[in-house]
């Protein structure tokens, strides 16, 4: 199992037009942060909040564009995005009015798997069951982690193989 650096991670930086969006680089791992929440992403409940969805997926977009800018470079081995929402890979149906507020993200995530050719792990919350897998047919480097929720406690341990896109190493421990 490889064991963590001595080295400390390069300094986080955060989107100066969106504060919550962070962004750092650990081990050769290009780590982003992004503010997309549950419930459909905030999409299709009211005029103000499509409003505020709009305004924030810009930002997520630009912000996701400049970490694969950083992920293409050749000493990067992998891009971890982190979020709240369950980005629904499956595309579940949702009501004839009600538009997906995922769409445009999944999209862009398959796509920069796609580009990137190496590891691509998603990793959020939300629906707050243990899930481990690589959810789009075609794409093998991009992999989903939804980590656990109450009930369950308790954390992961990731891992990859160094220049594979293949499998992620997930080590989950429980708290009883």
């Amino acid at each position: 199992m490889p064991q963590m650096r001595a080295a400390a991670p390069l300094p986080a930086r955060q989107s100066p037009a969106r504060p919550e969006h962070v962004r750092w680089v650990w081990d050769g791992a290009v780590f982003i942060g992004l503010n997309v929440p549950g419930s459909n992403n905030n999409l299709g409940r009211t005029a103000q909040m499509d409003d505020e969805f709009a305004s924030r997926m810009f930002a997520v977009s630009a912000w996701l564009r400049e970490a694969e800018q950083l992920a293409a470079k050749p000493q990067a081995r992998a891009l971890v995005v982190m979020m709240q929402a369950n980005p629904d890979f499956e595309g579940r149906p949702h009501p004839d009015d009600m538009p997906d507020g995922y769409a445009g993200l999944r999209k862009s995530l398959v796509e920069i798997a796609r580009r990137l050719g190496k590891p691509v792990i998603v990793a959020h919350g939300d629906s707050h069951r243990y899930k481990h897998d690589r959810p789009v047919e075609g794409v093998p480097n991009l992999t989903r982690i939804e980590v656990d929720g109450w009930p369950w406690m308790g954390w992961l341990r990731v891992s990859f193989k160094v220049g594979e896109a293949g499998p992620v190493r997930i080590e989950r421990t429980l708290h009883p």
